[in-house]
């Protein structure tokens, strides 16, 4: 587990961060509903787009570039939302509700995670 902080303004977004298993069981975990917790922080790796199929709650979805600075910010993603994506996006960020508006993220801010 990692702690994930914007460099750009010091805000701690995460106390911990998961990093995901591979993007398919992932998929498959979330539509069989032993995926994750709504309330755990998920960063996945090579990842454009994101579902919020079978969760129960909103979740906050970043998508950062190579280097960790935010391209897009989609706060409050409702469940069962088919698809979210960006297509420059490296990574993907599943935050739990509340996260972005809490700790002002923008566009361009560099997020980085600090081990635990």
């Amino acid at each position: 587990m990692a702690i994930l902080r914007n460099r750009s303004t010091g805000a701690v977004l995460a106390e911990s961060i998961a990093f995901a298993v591979p993007p398919l069981r992932h998929v498959v975990g979330l539509l069989l509903g032993s995926g994750y917790e709504i309330a755990e922080n998920i960063w996945l790796e090579r990842c454009r787009g994101v579902h919020t199929l079978g969760l129960r709650s909103d979740v906050d979805v970043v998508f950062l570039d190579a280097f960790g600075r935010v391209l897009a910010c989609c706060p409050g993603v409702p469940p069962d939302c088919p698809s979210v994506a960006y297509s420059d996006a490296r990574a993907t960020l599943k935050l739990s509700p509340g996260s972005l508006a809490r700790t002002d993220v923008l566009v361009g801010d560099v997020l980085i995670l600090d081990e635990a």
